[in-house]
């Protein structure tokens, strides 16, 4: 008795040591791929809107600002995740405006959650190197680089936290049903999607684990081994507070995205190009998960997509969830990882869009690809179980797989050093890229290189005529450089895709404006205003017609009814200042002098 309780003794300390130096190389790993990007910039992809471009984000934490953060107010082009925007405002009020701290935020999140995917997995199954293999392709694999290396994806590096810490919390509540550990489950499931709403699945993984690895549909305290309908009943009952959670979550964001009209309805978007672009993504994602080659930020939505491809893409679907089924029995990690990258990726697979949207992402999978992970981790494991002789080259391929995934990302991560690397080589990965484009002409507009910025939203417009932001940009350097005319075809492009567009009249009644032009810039800013009736600048911008134009009694009410929208112009108040002082001066002038 003591013998076996020594053996056991040393065996438990052997893994121990095993746990801890398998983490230890999923730390060196991820330092080892992720250093270089304390030195990274900003880049002009979302980091504006998220960071450096918003005022409530750049002031840190205010009271303010924390309100701003759980309000719909002023979040165009975001969904409702107020527990992400409070960690941004944090790392500015600890890092300031330093992009590289901001990412090693990132980094250390990241790291956090292949840490606990490691020792959740490894309490789950009580299996340590399958564990250990999941976590090490989790924290090495290229397409993560995008969750970790982008300051703006934060939002999946924090909820994933929340999301595995929600497992880890139902795990202990599984071997030891308690309210208290199940309020817990709730608290963590409810901030994971207050980081991002893609949590919303998250109550389905759960019952995915109840049947492999924990077990709960046959056996535990829920029910005797000869009733599994009625577990399976408790079960789902038992999901339903989170499904609720979720269903709110779900309504809260989609409130968000109506608010600015952010989602994109399916008169822009065909529903049929919607689906058959979800079937060929769920192949593609497969696809880059074991050949992670040409990764970018942006993928451009397809104008057509074949129907040899979207029905092959069905096919290779249908075929591999067969398979999985028929295997369930024995190996059942291969179809509750196969349901867990599938119904997790499914929120964003384009179905329902919501701003610029692409046909891919990497950052979509950071946490649905775990499933293709654990049924391939664990499959090896059954190959070796299976056959001694099979180790002698799993495990080289494995320690292989990971070397070269620690290369490629590396690679990946040194393209997110600034806009100018990464929008350069999503060129020259991807076709017909405006949005590559675009952002690298914005970028080098940033640096001053005017011509190569002109040069590059040309090709943005060669390529979608359409966007407006890119004829707005533009013609704004073509104002710069004098040329007027053609900054004014740019402007009339944009009214003819958004005839109620008031910052294109107000951008033209500007042109004329420098050009001494009154009567054609007051008709374009009493457009805008038309359109826009609590238009400050169009108002304040009408009075300095008037003005310059020596129509001064009719500058005064436009500059008064600037400055009731906007109290703080001061632009507006001193040239109502001005305005004032020269009706004075007139009626000084033409009052005549008493003769004594």
């Amino acid at each position: 008795m003591r013998i076996s309780a020594k053996i056991g003794f040393h065996v438990k300390k052997m893994h121990c040591t095993a746990e801890m130096v398998l983490a230890a190389m999923v730390i060196l790993g991820i330092l080892v791929v992720y250093a270089q990007a304390r030195h990274h910039e900003f880049v002009v992809y979302d980091d504006r809107i998220y960071i450096t471009e918003n005022p409530y984000v750049a002031d840190g934490l205010t009271p303010h600002s924390f309100r701003w953060a759980f309000s719909f107010a002023e979040k165009d082009k975001t969904y409702w995740h107020p527990l992400t925007w409070l960690s941004h405002m944090l790392d500015v009020q600890i890092f300031g405006m330093h992009a590289g701290r901001h990412v090693m935020v990132n980094v250390l999140l990241h790291a956090m959650n292949a840490l606990l995917l490691l020792f959740v997995l490894k309490r789950m199954t009580n299996d340590l190197w399958p564990s250990a293999m999941v976590a090490l392709l989790f924290a090495l694999h290229p397409l993560n680089v995008e969750s970790v290396a982008w300051v703006a994806a934060r939002k999946n590096a924090l909820s994933t936290t929340f999301w595995i810490l929600t497992v880890l919390t139902y795990v202990r509540y599984a071997e030891k049903p308690a309210l208290g550990r199940y309020a817990a489950v709730l608290v963590l499931f409810s901030l994971g999607l207050l980081s991002k709403p893609m949590l919303v699945t998250l109550p389905c993984v759960l019952l995915l684990l109840d049947f492999w690895p924990l077990r709960r549909h046959r056996i535990g305290s829920l029910t005797d081994l000869d009733k599994p309908k009625a577990a399976l009943s408790r079960l789902l009952i038992e999901k339903i507070p989170m499904l609720l959670l979720s269903a709110a979550s779900v309504i809260l964001s989609t409130f968000s995205l109506f608010h600015y009209g952010d989602l994109v309805s399916t008169e822009s978007v065909d529903l049929r190009l919607r689906l058959a672009n979800a079937l060929v993504s769920y192949v593609i994602y497969l696809v880059k998960m074991t050949v992670p080659l040409n990764l970018t930020c942006f993928y451009p939505f397809p104008v057509e997509v074949p129907l040899w491809q979207s029905a092959g893409s069905l096919v290779v679907l249908a075929g591999l969830t067969v398979a999985a089924i028929r295997l369930f029995r024995k190996y059942p990690f291969f179809l509750i990882g196969w349901l867990w990258y599938l119904g997790t990726l499914f929120p964003v697979i384009g179905l329902m869009q919501a701003g610029l949207w692409p046909a891919i992402a990497d950052r979509f999978v950071y946490i649905p690809q775990i499933g293709i992970f654990i049924a391939t981790a664990w499959g090896a494991a059954a190959l070796i179980e299976r056959s001694r002789w099979s180790i002698l080259w799993v495990v080289p391929s494995a320690v292989t797989l990971l070397l070269v995934f620690v290369g490629l990302s590396y690679n990946q991560v040194g393209y997110w050093r600034n806009s100018i690397t990464l929008f350069t080589h999503g060129i020259k990965v991807t076709q017909d890229n405006y949005l590559s484009h675009y952002a690298l002409g914005y970028a080098y507009e940033q640096e001053g290189q005017v011509d190569e910025a002109m040069r590059q939203y040309e090709f943005a417009l060669t390529i979608n005529p359409k966007e407006v932001d890119v004829h707005y940009n533009l013609a704004l350097l073509l104002s710069t450089r004098g040329r007027f005319e053609e900054a004014v075809r740019h402007y009339e492009r944009v009214l003819q895709i958004k005839p109620d567009d008031a910052q294109a009249h107000n951008n033209i009644g500007n042109i004329y404006f420098r050009q001494k032009k009154w009567n054609e810039a007051i008709g374009h800013y009493k457009n805008a205003i038309r359109v826009r009736p609590e238009y400050a600048k169009a108002y304040g911008n009408l009075g300095a017609v008037m003005l310059q134009s020596g129509r001064i009694a009719e500058a005064v009410p436009y500059f008064n009814e600037a400055l009731r929208i906007e109290p703080k112009d001061k632009e507006a108040r001193r040239r109502l200042q001005l305005a004032l002082a020269e009706l004075a001066e007139e009626k000084k002038l033409s009052t005549p002098v008493a003769k004594p």
